[in-house]
């Protein structure tokens, strides 16, 4: 390709991604703030974790009406009519015709019925389980979305760096085309210098392909439809070591998962042990007052009645109710257990890695630090001597792919420091103070 196809080209790419960027201009910066409140306002994910939990209270609530006072007005109208056929088959037919009506308040109230606090129990666990996995999911929401706004943020700046990459390799190649035609350069100069230009556009190229993908994947995290603001520079922020290990340490007792687990193991053995009764009676008071009219053949008769009891149930047989509840609250006791064991196991694993990646991180930005800054004096020596025709474009390129390699580390170190950080706080199982520590 030559040279004046590859500026006509270069060109038209800049005009897209002028336009590109012109978009993402059109408001203010998008802060890892104003992601987790579009989080919590607009993603379907999110409002279908509230309504699961929403269902879950609606089925703790028709377990607890099993033991509430209930009224109701009563309207009862019978009529019979009878036509009996007399022995022997006589035409002669008897009709006679009876109505019956009752009208009243009644009311019964269950104030014992074991197998109905079984359910009772068995729904107010899940409600309190399902109140604390709501936390851990959202959690791990905000984790993911703030994953996917540093992917962006990372992109985004490698974008921006490869602008400033491209226009340099566009000098190189502009200055070895410049010394062949004076005859102070070789052809081979030009050669590896439309390659570096090449190489540095096909960079270009793939970065922002990868961002603008990084970008519709963190909108469709948030529930939108696209984001029409940059994201705010990626920045280190660092955490103190003894703070840290502090807040980790505190976490383990904080953490919803961990709640949830206690809550089910606590809650499926109170069942456990309910279920393990015997004889399961129900003790229901229940209570009547209204006006009956009887009126068989035809004449009235009205009367006020009214009844207050007490109704004891001993059931002999429940079909296998009571079997299966106690099979199946046996189940739920050894699951809780195991799963309250297993999410503690995790939860340590999470603390200890989340620990090990602060460390590693805060090692890789202060090895990349410094191989940046010696990048940058290379690159700017061997500039220097290039352009005094001290040295040839071989060395000149060399410092350039190094300084560029040097400026992506640097990057990549922060992102990934910030990726720690983000662990950090999902395993400490809430991002309460993940904020406040970037404003200090």
């Amino acid at each position: 390709m030559s040279l004046k196809n590859l500026m006509a080209l270069s060109a038209r790419f800049v005009a897209i991604a002028f336009l590109f960027l012109i978009g993402f201009n059109a408001s203010a910066e998008l802060t890892k703030k104003d992601v987790v409140d579009l989080l919590k306002s607009h993603s379907n994910r999110w409002q279908m974790a509230e309504t699961l939990v929403a269902e879950s209270g609606a089925k703790k609530m028709q377990a607890d009406a099993a033991f509430r006072p209930k009224i109701a007005i009563q309207l009862r109208q019978v009529y019979a009519k009878f036509n009996p056929i007399q022995f022997g088959g006589s035409d002669n037919l008897d009709i006679e015709r009876a109505a019956f009506g009752t009208t009243g308040l009644v009311a019964d109230w269950t104030l014992l019925d074991p197998l109905a606090s079984a359910k009772k129990a068995m729904a107010g666990a899940d409600f309190e389980t399902s109140k604390e996995r709501l936390k851990q999911n959202q959690t791990d929401m905000i984790a993911l979305a703030l994953f996917q706004f540093l992917s962006v943020q990372r992109l985004q700046q490698q974008v921006a760096v490869l602008n400033t990459t491209l226009e340099k390799s566009q000098m190189i190649l502009k200055l070895a085309t410049t010394k062949k035609k004076v005859g102070a350069g070789i052809p081979l100069d030009v050669s590896k210098a439309q390659s570096l230009y090449s190489l540095d556009r096909l960079k270009k190229l793939t970065a922002v392909t990868r961002l603008l993908k990084a970008r519709h994947e963190l909108s469709e995290s948030l529930g939108l439809e696209s984001i029409d603001q940059t994201l705010e520079p990626l920045v280190a922020h660092r955490i103190p070591s003894d703070k840290l290990k502090e807040a980790l340490q505190i976490s383990l007792n904080a953490r919803s998962d961990l709640k949830s687990a206690d809550i089910g193991v606590e809650q499926s053995r109170k069942l456990l042990s309910q279920s393990q009764k015997l004889i399961l009676p129900k003790l229901t008071f229940m209570g009547e007052i209204g006006t009956t009219q009887a009126t068989p053949l035809g004449l009235p008769l009205r009367q006020t009645t009214g009844i207050v009891g007490l109704t004891l149930t001993i059931p002999l047989e429940s079909g296998g109710e009571i079997a299966g509840l106690r099979a199946e609250a046996l189940t739920m006791e050894r699951r809780a257990t195991l799963n309250a064991r297993q999410v503690r196991i995790e939860a340590l694993s999470k603390v200890k890695e989340s620990l090990e990646q602060i460390v590693a991180a805060e090692e890789a930005m202060e090895a990349a630090d410094g191989y940046l800054q010696t990048a940058r004096d290379e690159e700017q020596i061997s500039t220097l001597r290039f352009k005094q025709g001290a040295s040839n474009i071989i060395d000149y390129m060399t410092s350039h792919g190094t300084l560029a390699s040097a400026q992506d580390a640097g990057i990549d170190a922060v992102f990934n420091y910030e990726v720690a950080r983000l662990n950090c706080y999902r395993a400490m199982g809430s991002f309460e103070n993940y904020f406040e520590e970037e404003k200090q």
